[in-house]
Protein backbone atom coordinates (compact mmCIF):
# COMPACT_ATOMS: atom_id res chain seq x y z
CA UNK A 1 0.00 0.00 0.00
CA UNK A 2 3.04 2.30 0.27
CA UNK A 3 3.42 4.43 -2.85
CA UNK A 4 6.96 4.62 -4.19
CA UNK A 5 8.33 7.05 -6.75
CA UNK A 6 11.82 5.73 -7.50
CA UNK A 7 13.92 7.62 -10.00
CA UNK A 8 17.46 8.83 -10.66
CA UNK A 9 18.35 11.76 -8.41
CA UNK A 10 21.43 13.64 -7.27
CA UNK A 11 22.44 12.35 -3.85
CA UNK A 12 23.70 15.76 -2.72
CA UNK A 13 20.20 17.24 -3.17
CA UNK A 14 18.88 14.70 -0.65
CA UNK A 15 21.67 15.47 1.82
CA UNK A 16 21.04 19.20 1.55
CA UNK A 17 17.36 18.59 2.31
CA UNK A 18 18.31 16.51 5.36
CA UNK A 19 20.63 19.27 6.56
CA UNK A 20 17.81 21.79 6.34
CA UNK A 21 15.54 19.50 8.38
CA UNK A 22 17.97 18.73 11.22
CA UNK A 23 20.27 21.76 11.47
CA UNK A 24 18.01 23.62 13.91
CA UNK A 25 17.90 20.58 16.18
CA UNK A 26 21.69 20.39 16.14
CA UNK A 27 22.04 24.12 16.85
CA UNK A 28 19.58 23.93 19.75
CA UNK A 29 21.56 21.12 21.37
CA UNK A 30 24.88 22.77 20.43
CA UNK A 31 26.03 19.76 18.41
CA UNK A 32 28.38 20.32 15.48
CA UNK A 33 26.78 19.05 12.27
CA UNK A 34 29.14 18.44 9.33
CA UNK A 35 28.42 17.48 5.70
CA UNK A 36 31.16 15.67 3.79
CA UNK A 37 30.26 15.08 0.14
CA UNK A 38 31.90 12.61 -2.21
CA UNK A 39 34.11 14.02 -4.94
CA UNK A 40 32.10 14.62 -8.10
CA UNK A 41 28.39 14.34 -8.69
CA UNK A 42 26.80 11.10 -7.43
CA UNK A 43 23.40 9.98 -8.68
CA UNK A 44 21.36 7.22 -7.06
CA UNK A 45 18.11 5.44 -7.91
CA UNK A 46 15.56 5.78 -5.13
CA UNK A 47 12.43 7.44 -3.84
CA UNK A 48 13.95 10.72 -2.69
CA UNK A 49 11.21 11.49 -0.17
CA UNK A 50 11.48 8.10 1.54
CA UNK A 51 15.27 8.15 1.63
CA UNK A 52 15.24 11.70 3.00
CA UNK A 53 13.12 10.34 5.84
CA UNK A 54 15.60 7.52 6.46
CA UNK A 55 18.69 9.76 6.60
CA UNK A 56 16.83 12.35 8.67
CA UNK A 57 15.91 9.63 11.15
CA UNK A 58 19.53 8.48 11.42
CA UNK A 59 20.85 12.03 11.80
CA UNK A 60 18.19 12.94 14.37
CA UNK A 61 19.06 9.87 16.45
CA UNK A 62 22.75 10.76 16.31
CA UNK A 63 22.10 14.34 17.45
CA UNK A 64 19.87 13.04 20.23
CA UNK A 65 22.57 10.87 21.79
CA UNK A 66 25.65 13.02 21.20
CA UNK A 67 26.51 15.21 24.20
CA UNK A 68 26.62 19.00 23.95
CA UNK A 69 29.65 20.06 21.93
CA UNK A 70 29.81 16.67 20.16
CA UNK A 71 29.98 16.01 16.43
CA UNK A 72 27.69 14.41 13.88
CA UNK A 73 28.95 13.88 10.34
CA UNK A 74 26.82 13.01 7.33
CA UNK A 75 29.15 11.91 4.58
CA UNK A 76 28.65 10.38 1.14
CA UNK A 77 30.95 8.21 -0.94
CA UNK A 78 30.94 5.56 -3.64
CA UNK A 79 31.02 1.95 -2.53
CA UNK A 80 33.92 -0.25 -3.52
CA UNK A 81 31.48 -2.69 -5.17
CA UNK A 82 30.82 -0.24 -8.03
CA UNK A 83 27.05 -0.65 -7.66
CA UNK A 84 26.15 1.56 -4.70
CA UNK A 85 26.61 4.92 -3.09
CA UNK A 86 26.98 5.10 0.68
CA UNK A 87 25.64 7.60 3.18
CA UNK A 88 27.28 7.39 6.58
CA UNK A 89 25.96 9.12 9.69
CA UNK A 90 28.88 9.22 12.12
CA UNK A 91 28.80 10.46 15.70
CA UNK A 92 31.27 10.63 18.57
CA UNK A 93 28.64 9.86 21.20
CA UNK A 94 28.66 7.18 23.89
CA UNK A 95 28.30 4.26 21.48
CA UNK A 96 26.01 1.24 21.61
CA UNK A 97 26.63 -1.98 23.52
CA UNK A 98 27.28 -5.01 21.29
CA UNK A 99 24.25 -6.82 22.71
CA UNK A 100 22.07 -3.84 21.73
CA UNK A 101 23.39 -3.82 18.16
CA UNK A 102 21.82 -7.21 17.54
CA UNK A 103 18.31 -5.98 18.23
CA UNK A 104 18.06 -2.25 17.50
CA UNK A 105 16.43 -2.87 14.11
CA UNK A 106 13.71 -4.98 15.69
CA UNK A 107 10.18 -3.68 15.81
CA UNK A 108 9.33 -1.84 19.06
CA UNK A 109 13.01 -1.86 20.06
CA UNK A 110 15.12 1.13 21.06
CA UNK A 111 18.86 1.24 21.45
CA UNK A 112 20.43 1.88 24.82
CA UNK A 113 23.44 4.14 24.23
CA UNK A 114 26.01 3.13 26.83
CA UNK A 115 23.27 1.99 29.19
CA UNK A 116 20.97 5.02 28.77
CA UNK A 117 17.70 5.48 26.94
CA UNK A 118 17.31 9.16 26.23
CA UNK A 119 14.04 9.21 24.35
CA UNK A 120 10.47 8.11 24.64
CA UNK A 121 8.35 6.42 21.98
CA UNK A 122 7.64 2.97 20.64
CA UNK A 123 10.96 2.46 18.87
CA UNK A 124 9.70 2.09 15.31
CA UNK A 125 12.26 4.43 13.75
CA UNK A 126 15.13 2.12 12.82
CA UNK A 127 12.82 -0.74 11.90
CA UNK A 128 10.93 1.44 9.42
CA UNK A 129 14.16 2.99 8.17
CA UNK A 130 15.53 -0.46 7.40
CA UNK A 131 12.36 -1.44 5.52
CA UNK A 132 12.35 1.79 3.49
CA UNK A 133 15.99 1.18 2.56
CA UNK A 134 15.13 -2.35 1.39
CA UNK A 135 12.21 -1.05 -0.71
CA UNK A 136 14.77 1.15 -2.46
CA UNK A 137 17.08 -1.85 -3.08
CA UNK A 138 19.51 -0.66 -0.41
CA UNK A 139 20.42 -1.62 3.14
CA UNK A 140 21.42 -0.19 6.51
CA UNK A 141 24.13 -1.51 8.80
CA UNK A 142 25.76 -0.17 11.94
CA UNK A 143 29.15 -0.23 13.67
CA UNK A 144 29.65 1.07 17.17
CA UNK A 145 32.14 1.03 19.98
CA UNK A 146 31.27 2.08 23.50
CA UNK A 147 32.99 5.34 24.33
CA UNK A 148 34.00 5.97 20.72
CA UNK A 149 30.77 6.57 18.81
CA UNK A 150 28.53 5.01 16.17
CA UNK A 151 28.39 4.79 12.39
CA UNK A 152 25.12 4.04 10.59
CA UNK A 153 25.73 3.20 6.93
CA UNK A 154 23.01 3.40 4.26
CA UNK A 155 23.67 1.92 0.83
CA UNK A 156 21.70 3.03 -2.23
CA UNK A 157 22.00 1.67 -5.79
CA UNK A 158 23.57 3.69 -8.55
CA UNK A 159 21.22 4.15 -11.54
CA UNK A 160 22.21 0.95 -13.36
CA UNK A 161 18.93 -0.56 -14.65
CA UNK A 162 20.23 -4.11 -15.06
CA UNK A 163 21.66 -4.17 -11.54
CA UNK A 164 18.45 -2.76 -10.09
CA UNK A 165 16.34 -5.30 -12.01
CA UNK A 166 18.45 -8.06 -10.50
CA UNK A 167 17.89 -6.66 -7.02
CA UNK A 168 14.16 -6.46 -7.67
CA UNK A 169 14.15 -10.16 -8.53
CA UNK A 170 16.28 -11.06 -5.51
CA UNK A 171 13.98 -9.10 -3.18
CA UNK A 172 11.01 -11.30 -4.05
CA UNK A 173 11.18 -14.14 -1.57
CA UNK A 174 8.40 -15.98 -3.44
CA UNK A 175 10.02 -15.47 -6.85
CA UNK A 176 9.13 -13.06 -9.60
CA UNK A 177 6.37 -13.60 -12.16
CA UNK A 178 6.25 -12.46 -15.77
CA UNK A 179 7.71 -9.07 -16.64
CA UNK A 180 7.85 -7.00 -19.82
CA UNK A 181 9.79 -4.02 -21.07
CA UNK A 182 8.44 -1.01 -22.91
CA UNK A 183 9.68 2.39 -23.98
CA UNK A 184 7.70 5.57 -23.32
CA UNK A 185 8.49 8.37 -25.75
CA UNK A 186 7.16 11.94 -25.87
CA UNK A 187 8.13 13.40 -29.25
CA UNK A 188 8.28 17.17 -29.16
CA UNK A 189 8.68 17.65 -25.43
CA UNK A 190 9.67 21.27 -24.87
CA UNK A 191 11.46 21.67 -21.56
CA UNK A 192 12.66 20.07 -18.31
CA UNK A 193 9.44 20.93 -16.50
CA UNK A 194 7.38 18.94 -19.00
CA UNK A 195 9.76 16.00 -18.67
CA UNK A 196 9.63 16.07 -14.87
CA UNK A 197 5.82 16.42 -14.84
CA UNK A 198 5.40 13.41 -17.11
CA UNK A 199 7.76 11.33 -14.98
CA UNK A 200 5.85 12.23 -11.82
CA UNK A 201 2.60 11.29 -13.52
CA UNK A 202 3.89 7.91 -14.67
CA UNK A 203 5.45 7.12 -11.29
CA UNK A 204 2.09 7.79 -9.68
CA UNK A 205 0.28 5.43 -12.02
CA UNK A 206 1.96 2.10 -11.34
CA UNK A 207 2.91 -0.14 -8.43
CA UNK A 208 6.03 -0.48 -6.32
CA UNK A 209 6.96 -3.57 -8.36
CA UNK A 210 7.40 -1.50 -11.55
CA UNK A 211 10.65 0.31 -12.35
CA UNK A 212 11.02 3.43 -14.48
CA UNK A 213 14.34 4.66 -15.91
CA UNK A 214 14.75 7.99 -17.71
CA UNK A 215 17.11 7.72 -20.68
CA UNK A 216 16.68 11.24 -22.01
CA UNK A 217 14.25 14.07 -21.32
CA UNK A 218 11.81 12.58 -23.82
CA UNK A 219 12.34 8.83 -23.39
CA UNK A 220 11.88 6.34 -20.53
CA UNK A 221 12.19 2.58 -20.15
CA UNK A 222 9.57 0.87 -18.01
CA UNK A 223 10.15 -2.57 -16.53
CA UNK A 224 6.58 -3.65 -15.90
CA UNK A 225 5.78 -6.41 -13.43
CA UNK A 226 3.32 -8.41 -15.54
CA UNK A 227 2.94 -9.78 -19.04
CA UNK A 228 2.16 -7.71 -22.12
CA UNK A 229 -1.58 -8.20 -21.72
CA UNK A 230 -1.39 -6.84 -18.17
CA UNK A 231 0.67 -3.91 -19.44
CA UNK A 232 -1.85 -3.12 -22.17
CA UNK A 233 -4.67 -2.99 -19.62
CA UNK A 234 -2.53 -0.67 -17.50
CA UNK A 235 -1.87 1.50 -20.56
CA UNK A 236 -5.58 1.86 -21.27
CA UNK A 237 -6.22 3.12 -17.75
CA UNK A 238 -3.15 5.32 -17.83
CA UNK A 239 -4.09 6.96 -21.15
CA UNK A 240 -7.45 7.96 -19.68
CA UNK A 241 -5.78 9.37 -16.56
CA UNK A 242 -3.23 11.18 -18.73
CA UNK A 243 -5.96 12.93 -20.71
CA UNK A 244 -7.64 14.06 -17.50
CA UNK A 245 -4.34 15.26 -16.01
CA UNK A 246 -3.52 17.12 -19.21
CA UNK A 247 -6.80 18.99 -19.20
CA UNK A 248 -6.07 20.27 -15.69
CA UNK A 249 -2.34 20.98 -16.07
CA UNK A 250 -1.80 24.67 -15.17
CA UNK A 251 1.12 25.11 -17.58
CA UNK A 252 -0.67 23.73 -20.63
CA UNK A 253 -1.03 20.18 -21.89
CA UNK A 254 1.86 17.82 -22.44
CA UNK A 255 2.49 16.24 -25.85
CA UNK A 256 1.02 12.76 -26.23
CA UNK A 257 3.32 9.89 -25.40
CA UNK A 258 3.93 6.69 -27.38
CA UNK A 259 4.42 3.28 -25.74
CA UNK A 260 6.43 0.59 -27.55
CA UNK A 261 7.01 -2.99 -26.37
CA UNK A 262 10.36 -4.73 -26.70
CA UNK A 263 10.43 -8.32 -27.87
CA UNK A 264 12.55 -10.42 -25.56
CA UNK A 265 12.93 -13.63 -27.60
CA UNK A 266 9.30 -14.47 -26.88
CA UNK A 267 10.04 -14.82 -23.17
CA UNK A 268 8.83 -12.83 -20.19
CA UNK A 269 11.27 -13.99 -17.47
CA UNK A 270 13.38 -11.46 -15.65
CA UNK A 271 16.68 -12.74 -17.06
CA UNK A 272 15.64 -12.24 -20.69
CA UNK A 273 14.02 -8.88 -20.07
CA UNK A 274 16.99 -7.69 -18.02
CA UNK A 275 19.40 -8.51 -20.87
CA UNK A 276 17.31 -6.49 -23.35
CA UNK A 277 17.06 -3.67 -20.81
CA UNK A 278 20.84 -3.59 -20.43
CA UNK A 279 21.42 -3.59 -24.20
CA UNK A 280 18.90 -0.83 -24.87
CA UNK A 281 20.15 1.31 -22.00
CA UNK A 282 23.79 1.01 -23.08
CA UNK A 283 22.91 1.69 -26.72
CA UNK A 284 21.10 4.91 -25.88
CA UNK A 285 23.76 6.01 -23.38
CA UNK A 286 26.40 5.69 -26.11
CA UNK A 287 24.28 7.80 -28.46
CA UNK A 288 23.38 10.42 -25.83
CA UNK A 289 26.25 10.75 -23.32
CA UNK A 290 24.52 13.58 -21.46
CA UNK A 291 20.91 13.11 -20.42
CA UNK A 292 20.43 16.79 -19.71
CA UNK A 293 18.95 16.22 -16.24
Amino acid sequence: MLHLSRRTINLDSIIQRVHMLVSNRADTKQVNLHLEAADGEVEVYCDAEKITRVITNLATNAIKFVPQGGNVRVRTMLSTNGEDALVEVVDDGPGIESAELKRIFGRFEQATHNGTKQSSGVGLGLNIAQKLAALNFGSIDVDSEVGQGTVFRLSLPLPDPACIATRMAESRTSGIGPVCLLALDIPGIQDQRQSDDFERFICGSFRAEDLLFRQTNDRWLLLFSGNQQDAKLWMERTESDFEQMNRNRPFGSLPNYVATFFECSGRDDIESVRDVLREEWNRTMEMVPSLGR
